[in-house]
């Protein structure tokens, strides 16, 4: 039986990459399954509404809908603690997934959202990572696909695009912010990677070889600690201290973290001096703990450090913060259930924690081992792991903030 073909949604920025996917869509696909987006972050005053008026053309002339999305990127940004470009990125990303959510319920068909990344986009990534410190995962470039974002020009050049735009005769808006040196991506594109290709013009070709052989490395380095895993199953049934493997100062630590998260799925694993040892977990989809205001205030719950405290904190990372004041007290930590939903950051519907899930790639165990916390109305303001609710978010307006560390 012939599947049904998928929807596609891709997002036209106005740039080469994002133009050449799209015409390159048109040819190889039906256009009423085909939905342009583009985001109008109104970040480069004229220019950003000159990059909007030539998106509605485009698009006019080759037949394809489109659906214009503005944003207060600055606000966002501020209300969220994020640098420009995260939250740019976070405002993409969650529209895209709203409009994705909406599409496949009202046309029954599984949607994918292609992105113009292309192999200079991954190898400006591994550069970035590399001078920031990485593993293997991060000398691999940018994913193929990652859940339902595809990238099918991850294979083309920049120059192998710009080529394919001429001999279609198709126009194309430079983004002035490109072209300045004012972050590390813009610096190592505009004036790294031709230093290096000053001193190797083939550098481009040689780091995508080397790209590729460490995700061939990455694949059988993964297959071989399948086979580990599979094969030491029933040394861990009991839960029993594990004194085989000793973690070497070579090994790579994201084969550890693949190791981990095979094992930790059904097992608690801990590090003490070079050796692991796995405790069997015992089952606690049904434990519930209720977490009352005065509890609120400063206590360490379950894996979790929780402070209230007054006024606004600045956003660094390793924690999650709410509006105290939008939560009903007393608030509830449990574990996901069947038909949990959530109304995640920067949405207007609610969705099913199930469909994070799956767009997540999560095992059946760690799905049911996902924390969930909820207030007295049982709304859910934070799917751990996941996504945080919009209506429980940080804002000017609030006057005291719920602190959330977990502790690993």
């Amino acid at each position: 039986m012939k599947q049904p073909e998928k929807f596609v949604l891709t997002g036209l920025s106005g740039g080469p990459d994002s133009v050449a996917l799209l015409h390159w869509l048109c040819s190889s696909s039906d256009k009423k399954m085909l939905l342009a987006t583009h985001c109008n972050f109104h970040l480069r005053g004229d220019e950003s509404m000159r990059d909007q008026h030539f998106c509605e053309e485009l698009c006019r002339r080759l037949g394809v809908e489109l659906v214009v999305k503005h944003f207060d990127t600055f606000r966002f940004m501020a209300d969220e603690h994020l640098s420009l470009e995260m939250a740019a990125r976070r405002l993409r990303y969650e529209w895209w997934e709203s409009l994705a959510d909406e599409k496949q319920r009202t046309t029954g068909r599984e949607v994918i959202i292609a992105v113009g990344h292309h192999r200079d986009d991954s190898i400006e990534t591994l550069l970035m990572n590399l001078m920031r410190g990485t593993g293997i995962n991060g000398l691999t470039g940018i994913p193929r696909q990652n859940g339902r974002i595809v990238r099918p020009l991850s294979d083309w050049t920049r120059a192998e695009i710009l080529s394919y735009l001429a001999d279609n005769h198709l126009d194309y808006i430079t983004d002035s912010s490109n072209l300045v040196d004012d972050t590390v991506r813009n610096a190592i594109r505009n004036r790294l990677v031709p230093f290096m290709e000053q001193i190797n013009p083939n550098a481009r070709d040689g780091i995508a070889a080397t790209m590729r052989h460490l995700r061939q490395t990455r694949t059988l380095a993964e297959a071989r600690l399948d086979e580990i895993f599979a094969a030491t199953r029933h040394f861990r049934e009991a839960g029993v201290e594990w004194d085989e493997l000793r973690l070497a100062d070579d090994i790579d630590e994201d084969l550890i973290e693949t190791l981990f998260h095979h094992w930790s799925e059904r097992y608690a694993d801990a590090r003490r001096t070079g050796r692991l040892f796995f405790t069997a977990i015992p089952d606690i989809s049904s434990e519930t703990i209720t977490i009352d205001a005065e509890t609120a205030q400063k206590s360490r719950v379950a894996d979790f450090q929780i402070t209230t405290i007054d006024g606004r904190e600045p956003f660094s990372g390793d924690y999650e913060l709410f509006d105290a004041d939008r939560l009903q007290f007393p608030l509830t930590l449990r574990h996901w259930q069947e038909g949990d939903r959530i109304q995640p950051l920067g949405m207007t519907q609610t969705k099913l924690v199930s469909d994070l899930f799956t767009n997540a790639h999560l095992s059946p165990n760690r799905k049911a081992a996902t924390w969930i916390f909820a207030d007295a109305s049982s709304r859910i303001f934070w799917a751990v792991g996941l996504r945080v609710a919009d209506w429980s978010k940080v804002t000017e307006g609030t006057r005291k903030v719920l602190k959330i560390k977990r502790i690993l």
